[in-house]
């Protein structure tokens, strides 16, 4: 019978810690008090029961995602325990909200088999020669995925109305761009999406683009001769880059868009230190 441990179990919980064969953690001294605290103020246990004597038992840290302990007596292997009293600790220990748990062991044990086939990653060893794992959360995990996808992005292609400047972009498949209010960004209607010029290659048209410039002559607004289409300029806020037009790019590979706003009236005020954030 699986249920949670609790004090009376702690006796049961050092019987069963002493006879297994490996990882017995004989290198350090546990009490019966610090069992006691395992499992009632720093996290949870959880034990098994065979005729009313606990076979197995579990332990994990709420506080820093600890897999304190997780044994079963040798007369009592191979029925699937461990893998029950596992699954039972780090579903619970999920639903606490940590982001990621755990462990060390011996190498060359069952132990360490048991944690790799269960999904558990080595990150190498500690100073003690103890191996060291660790496991992500799903929604961890989900996240390290996205941000992965968003920082390898995809490659846009664009360009302008008559087709003579043609470019390819890498960005993200979802895309944040800036809407910005400043005296020629709201007459054309531009979208912003800013990128570092290792990430933006122009295909096509280096001979139909004209330069207007005004103000401090930072931004160079690049435009097409032919068709009159901005689909690309170096902007003022980022000089080291370029701004490519949202609404220039094709269809098919960008699978949503957030625009923001931008306070370009108070170009000065809106960026104090004289640019935008450095492109990574």
């Amino acid at each position: 019978m699986l249920r949670q441990a609790i004090a009376s179990d702690i006796s049961g919980i050092q019987r069963v810690r002493h006879s297994v064969r490996e990882n017995r953690l004989v290198s350090i001294s546990i009490s019966d008090n610090q069992v006691r605290e395992a499992i009632e103020r720093t996290g949870r246990g959880w034990v098994i029961e065979s005729a009313g004597e606990v076979v197995a038992f579990a332990i994990g840290n709420a506080t820093n995602g600890n897999i304190w302990a997780l044994f079963v007596h040798p007369d009592h292997e191979r029925r699937g325990y461990g893998r029950l009293l596992h699954d039972t600790m780090i579903e619970w220990l999920w639903s606490r909200g940590l982001e990621r748990l755990w462990l060390t062991t011996e190498p060359n044990t069952r132990a360490q088999g048991f944690y790799e086939a269960a999904g558990w990653r080595c990150r190498g060893a500690t100073e003690s020669g103890e191996l060291r794992y660790e496991r992500t959360s799903p929604r961890a995990r989900v996240a390290e995925i996205a941000s992965t996808e968003l920082m390898a992005g995809v490659t846009h292609t664009g360009g302008c109305h008559c087709g003579r400047v043609r470019f390819e972009v890498i960005a993200a498949a979802r895309i944040e761009v800036t809407e910005c209010d400043c005296s020629i960004c709201s007459k054309s209607g531009y979208l912003h999406l800013i990128v570092p010029k290792a990430r933006f290659k122009l295909v096509s048209g280096t001979d139909a683009l004209t330069t207007y410039e005004f103000n401090t002559k930072t931004a160079k607004h690049l435009f097409c001769s032919v068709c009159g289409i901005k689909a690309f300029y170096v902007p003022r806020s980022h000089p080291d880059g370029y701004s490519v037009n949202a609404r220039c790019l094709d269809e098919g590979t960008v699978e949503h868009m957030t625009i923001k706003l931008s306070d370009g009236k108070n170009w000065e005020k809106t960026y104090g230190s004289g640019r935008g954030t450095p492109l990574e």
